[in-house]
């Protein structure tokens, strides 16, 4: 399975990837620092999981990056995870709604990290 991480925040991305290191079905294939950088990253890098915070520094929101790339078809099976610090888990419908699969708030539970890579590794199997 290939993760895409997008986050403007270079240290949130490298705690990201070390986190998702010892993953053997799983290879983060590239990050992302804004939404610009996310499509072309996504159209060369093809993921199946993409971790999108929703703060992005650039001029999109990860919301209306998520809009934007859930019209495109060859993304209909990519599962969206929405990273924020800004959200409690009341919050979190308004993530769904947006069409996002998972919210994590950050600072997020390594075990909630790795509940979730386990789960997608066995759908993708």
């Amino acid at each position: 399975m290939k993760a895409l991480i997008i986050d403007d925040e270079r240290l949130a991305r490298t705690e990201l990837k070390r986190l998702l290191t010892p993953f053997k079905d799983l290879q983060v294939v590239g990050e992302a620092v804004n939404a610009e950088d996310a499509l072309e990253k996504i159209n060369e890098l093809k993921p199946d999981l993409i971790f999108l915070d929703i703060n992005l520094s650039s001029n999109y929101t990860g919301f209306e990056l998520l809009d934007y790339l859930r019209t495109y078809p060859h993304l209909n099976n990519t599962y969206f995870v929405a990273l924020t610090a800004y959200a409690s888990k009341t919050d979190a419908q308004r993530f769904y709604s947006a069409g996002f699969n998972k919210v994590m708030i950050k600072p997020f539970r390594k075990n909630d990290l790795i509940e979730l890579i386990e789960e997608r590794i066995r759908e993708n199997k």
